[in-house]
């Protein structure tokens, strides 16, 4: 697996599945910055009726249904408030994150976190994306149908 920090100019949607980790906030104030115009609306719609405020631990799936978009599935994590060990928290949803595109077999993530320049939040999410993509699976014979897949790529 690849993990690295965005660079400037990277589109966050062009990868298959897009997590964003949020703070609490009432729904129509949930921070959606990195989706753009129609996909941000869209995705606020979602949040909006599905009440869903940032709390620790909860994530709102979002399945993009238009086929010409590189963006298959948005998954919006809560942090809860921006305090305490938020690291666990971090690193929680990145796994939660990448663990959800893996098991629909989705090689491409891109996951953006407030103040993800500060290095142990940063460090949190690679850790829970390495944890997520992992599969003991030395005694398991693959089926056919099994969709679980190593991601390959973690922006």
């Amino acid at each position: 697996m690849n993990i690295r920090a965005s660079e400037d100019g990277f589109n966050p949607e062009s990868a298959e599945v897009m997590g964003i980790l949020v703070y609490e906030a009432e729904p129509d104030t949930v921070c959606l910055d990195p989706l753009r115009a129609e996909m941000r609306d869209f995705c606020r719609r979602s949040v909006i009726n599905d009440g869903f405020k940032g709390k620790a631990g909860t994530s709102v799936k979002i399945h993009v249904p238009d086929k010409d978009k590189a963006v298959k599935e948005v998954i919006i994590c809560g942090l809860g408030s921006d305090d305490g060990c938020l690291a666990d928290k971090i690193r929680e949803a990145a796994f939660g994150v990448v663990r959800r595109a893996a098991s629909k077999g989705f090689s491409s993530v891109a996951i953006h976190l407030p103040k993800a320049r500060e290095k142990d939040r940063s460090r949190a999410a690679a850790e829970g994306a390495v944890l997520g993509c992992y599969r003991f699976d030395k005694y398991i014979t693959r089926e056919a149908d099994d969709r679980f897949k190593r991601v390959e790529s973690v922006v």
